[in-house]
């Protein structure tokens, strides 16, 4: 809520600060030796791109004299075209660690599925959405509008960080290294939208960060109650769900597909801004990787149904625990499937919100 509220650069970064140290604890608060291994991981990442982020607030208040947005947005206009792309290319380096994007993603998925349940699925919906934010400020707003370069170059970013997101989901078993790679997926769709730039593009870039949000935290919820049920998250050791708990395997069906972009869930809605624009603006290739990368999400989410919940269990002797306390994980996934559907039959209310946010961008009237 800092980070986002904040109308100055290094405020900005005081709050990336408290969210790194918070998130410090919470990855070693177990004290096993994979939660420190994974502490350590995205400590060092983090870290350089905090001292990057430093660097960079150093060298805009030395280029401008200034930290203010309102301010900052003011004296880039006097600012040339060539140090607005250098600072420019600084922040965004270091919001983009933050945000887990190509090339330097490696954090995330090395580290993500050592964390407690309810702590992964806070961490999957908002912890790589502050750098997105920032992304979004920083290129949609203040310096706004930005280099042709900053922006083109922001687009192949996003292609890459959504194909090799959604290759290394394919390739895991594991559900909680496939769902972290589909962060890193998703993270580059809504960088695409950045990329695209425009009331049309911010407003897509808002939307599709609320709905990822709410499936991708509810995904990861869903997960560690098959984890509960089964003993495993590795999908090779589970299976038979469905014909046990059907409402569980239809309670992961709302989320997996919206995250697809099956109509007419959320995630329909969300992509079909995104590739409108895309295909608006002539960025074919963009808008095919795109597509495809919506193919093997796909594939990913029917190989977590196919092996979770249709296939048999490999254990024979596999039953039920007896006695599983997961009323309040039904009732938290329950809860965001129901926004889930909410958004998805009534689009308009977050869309007009969205289009609303993203014309206060760049000094525009709301």
């Amino acid at each position: 809520n800092g980070a986002f509220i904040t109308g100055d650069l290094f405020n900005l970064y005081v709050w990336f600060e408290v969210m790194l140290i918070c998130a410090l604890g919470l990855f070693a608060i177990g004290g096993r030796l994979d939660q420190l291994d994974a502490s350590f991981k995205y400590l060092v990442l983090n870290l350089f791109g905090t001292l990057l982020l430093l660097m960079a607030v150093g060298a805009v208040y030395g280029a401008t004299g200034h930290l203010n947005y309102g301010a900052l947005a003011e004296a880039a206009q006097h600012l040339s075209p060539a140090l607005v792309t250098v600072l420019l290319t600084a922040l965004l380096l270091a919001f983009l660690i933050k945000a887990g994007s190509f090339p330097l993603y490696a954090w995330l998925p090395a580290s993500y599925h050592t964390l407690p349940a309810p702590v992964l699925a806070l961490f999957a919906g908002l912890l790589t959405k502050v750098g997105i934010y920032a992304v979004l400020r920083t290129v949609g707003d203040v310096f706004a509008p930005a280099p042709q370069l900053v922006m083109e170059a922001l687009g192949w970013i996003a292609a890459a960080t959504m194909l090799l997101g959604v290759l290394g989901a394919a390739y895991h078993w594991d559900m909680r290294r496939i769902l972290a790679f589909h962060i890193v997926s998703q993270i580059g769709y809504i960088l695409l939208a950045i990329a695209l730039a425009g009331d049309a593009g911010n407003a897509a870039t808002l939307f599709y960060t609320v709905h990822h949000i709410i499936v991708k935290a509810n995904l990861f919820l869903i997960a560690a109650m098959i984890w509960r049920l089964t003993g495993s998250y590795d999908l090779r050791r589970i299976g038979g769900l469905y014909k046990v708990h059907p409402l569980l395997g239809l309670l992961f069906l709302v989320p997996a597909l919206s995250l697809v972009g099956i109509p007419p869930l959320s995630g329909f809605w969300a992509k079909l801004l995104v590739l409108q624009e895309a295909l608006d603006q002539g960025r074919y290739v963009w808008t095919a990787v795109a597509l495809l990368v919506s193919v093997l999400t796909l594939y990913s989410m029917m190989k977590i149904w196919m092996q979770a919940f249709w296939k048999a269990h490999p254990d024979d002797r596999w039953q039920l625990p007896e006695r599983t306390r997961l009323g309040p994980a039904w009732l938290a996934s329950g809860g965001l499937a129901a926004i889930t559907l909410y958004i998805s039959l009534n689009p308009q209310a977050l869309l007009s919100y969205s289009q609303a946010a993203a014309r206060a961008l760049g000094g525009g009237a709301p």
